[in-house]
């Protein structure tokens, strides 16, 4: 009986040892699998802010092309206004001649 109580506990104590190997070892899986989702948000973190980065610059780059295309607008309307004042100085040439002033 001894024999058969010894080898009961020495199941026992050799199940029990599985279960902590197995409880260290969900463990270590665990904290590895928290270290790699910690490593990709902050990752994610990093290019979140280098995403945010480029978005600014890019609409600094709009406002710039915005004023550009505005200056090139009163520019046109400038050079336009001047060629209808080169038309109609032209034209009243045309018409001195044609009456012969």
């Amino acid at each position: 009986r001894r024999l058969s109580v010894g080898s009961g506990l020495d199941s026992l104590k050799f199940e029990s040892s599985k279960d902590t190997e197995a409880a260290k070892a969900e463990s270590v899986r665990k904290h590895e699998h928290q270290d790699h989702v910690h490593k990709l948000f902050e990752e994610l973190k990093l290019q979140l802010e280098s995403e945010k980065e480029n978005v600014f610059a890019e609409r600094k780059r709009v406002k710039e092309l915005e004023e550009e295309l505005g200056w090139a607008q009163n520019r046109l309307e400038e050079v336009e206004a001047e060629l209808r004042t080169v038309k109609v100085a032209d034209a009243g040439s045309e018409l001195n001649r044609a009456f012969g002033f």
